[in-house]
């Protein structure tokens, strides 16, 4: 083999580690978007992936490779929409988004929503989502316990809830 052959090579394998991250990582955010949905218990469809860059920002997407970005800061960004209802059957009322990063280095998962706290994930199982599920559970009702005081005090037009 010759050193150019060397070099082909060397770039093949490189671009092979790239691609098996990458399908591992859109594996991740499947396996978390259905398991979102499941611990939140919510009817299918009002938990979404949408792109946050890209042809499609900001629209939600059928599945992890339209919602995820490799953005500079190496780590995939995308992000999650939940569409909230006052009682169960209604048409949703308001949809919630936040973004998702998440990187994966060695077995582990490196997951962090908005500027929150990074998660390191690492198993197969769904289970090991749950600290995640929770931390975006709370996240997500601290949203909605705020945003009244938020509209008063700061005059947040974005958090006008119904009136």
């Amino acid at each position: 083999m010759t050193k150019f052959e060397e070099l082909c090579a060397a770039y093949g394998q490189l671009k092979q580690q790239y691609e098996a991250n990458r399908r591992e990582c859109m594996a991740a955010v499947g396996a978390l978007w259905n398991g979102l949905r499941d611990y939140l218990g919510a009817p299918e469809g009002m938990v979404s992936l949408y792109a946050r860059s890209g042809s499609w920002a900001g629209r939600k997407v059928d599945g992890p490779a339209s919602a995820m970005n490799l953005a500079d800061d190496t780590f995939w960004h995308f992000g999650v929409a939940l569409d909230i209802n006052e009682e169960t059957g209604q048409m949703p009322f308001h949809t919630i988004g936040f973004e998702l990063r998440l990187k994966k280095i060695g077995a582990k998962f490196i997951l962090q929503v908005e500027q929150g706290p990074q998660f390191e994930l690492a198993g197969d199982g769904p289970e090991r989502f749950l600290p995640l599920f929770d931390y975006i559970f709370q996240f997500v009702k601290g949203r909605y316990q705020n945003a009244f005081t938020d509209f008063l005090l700061k005059g947040d037009p974005t958090r006008r809830f119904g009136f």
